[in-house]
């Protein structure tokens, strides 16, 4: 389990490592308790992901390739040779 960032309303984001996918599961900043609407599911092998500012927007490395998933778009490669990535803001 890793921290992945903040949701668009301050929701905590974390990476949890499954043998079948890799979930980014959003936890109310209060209470902690889950949002599983929230829920994200990437492919198994997922290195590093970090949130948009936005809460909306996803990078992620999955094999040294960096994947890029804007708000209502669909994921697009941006290249190869990365062990992370972040927003700056």
């Amino acid at each position: 389990m890793r921290f992945a960032g903040h949701g668009s309303n301050g929701e905590i984001a974390l990476k949890i490592a499954g043998e079948s996918s890799t979930s980014i599961r959003f936890f109310h900043p209060a209470t902690l308790a889950e949002i599983p609407e929230q829920q994200r599911v990437l492919p198994p092998v997922v290195e590093s992901v970090r949130l948009a500012p936005d809460g909306a927007g996803l990078l992620w490395i999955d094999d040294q390739q960096l994947w890029y998933h804007p708000a209502g778009g669909e994921s697009r490669s941006l290249g190869y040779g990365y062990s992370a990535a972040w927003f700056a803001t």
